[in-house]
C-alpha cells in the first residue's frame, strides 16, 4: 500500500487495517459513493473514449480504490463523491428532482 499523504488517508489505512483484523469490533461508519470512468477503445472507431463505470462504496476514496481491486473492476479510475443522482423525466433531458436520489447525510447542528 502507497504511503499516506495526508491525515484523511493515514486514518483510512489504520480504519481499514484495524477493521479487516480477525475478531475486530471496529465497526465501519456508513459508506459514501464514489463515481468511476472506464477508458477504452471504442469498437466501431478504434479511438480511445471515455465512458461512465460503476458506481463504488467506499468511505474514503481509498477505501473506493481498494474496492476496485478487490472486485474485478481494476481497470476503473475512482472520480469524485457522488452527492446526488438526477434523472431525466421520460423521453426528455428535463430534470426529474422528485425522483432525486441524495446520497449526502444531512448536517445537524
Amino acid at each position: 500500500m502507497n504511503k499516506p499523504r495526508t491525515n484523511q488517508e493515514r486514518f483510512a489505512q489504520i480504519l481499514l487495517a484495524t477493521a479487516s483484523e480477525p475478531d475486530s469490533d471496529v465497526v465501519l461508519p456508513p459508506t459514501k459513493w464514489w463515481g468511476t470512468e472506464i477508458k477504452a477503445l471504442d469498437p466501431v472507431t478504434g479511438e480511445l473514449k471515455t465512458y461512465c463505470g460503476p458506481n463504488v462504496p467506499g468511505f474514503f476514496r481509498q477505501m473506493a480504490e481498494q474496492y476496485c481491486q478487490k472486485n474485478g473492476l481494476g481497470y476503473c479510475k475512482v472520480l469524485d463523491e457522488l452527492v446526488a443522482e438526477i434523472p431525466c423525466k421520460p423521453n426528455s433531458y428535463t430534470p426529474d428532482f422528485d425522483n432525486m436520489v441524495d446520497y449526502e447525510e444531512p448536517t445537524l447542528n
